[in-house]
């Protein structure tokens, strides 16, 4: 998979399994706070981020897109990728 710069935000009450993921696609659970996607550099790798808690991440939605902050650093990818997701799309750092 080619790295890319968006993600198209999909809200469910309960997250797909791992092997259901599609690449390009973030997965929201209002309902859990938690969201899953595939890392966006393409190395397949799952990211699981967890909204409203202490030391989670902070959910914005406005008009379909979504922000959050702060940024994600995945380090179980192999490349380390770090990014922001900010209105959908993939600001890299």
């Amino acid at each position: 998979m080619e790295r890319i710069n968006a993600l198209e935000p999909v809200f469910l009450d309960t997250l797909p399994e791992n092997d259901a993921l599609e690449y390009g696609k973030i997965y929201i659970s209002r309902r859990h706070g938690i969201s899953k996607h595939l890392c966006p550099d393409g190395c397949g790798t799952v990211s699981v981020l967890t909204f409203g808690k202490e030391d989670g991440w902070k959910l914005t939605e406005s008009d379909g897109r979504i922000m959050v902050h702060p940024s994600v650093l995945e380090t179980m990818c192999p490349h380390r990728a770090h990014y922001y997701i900010t209105y959908n799309r993939i600001q890299w750092l």
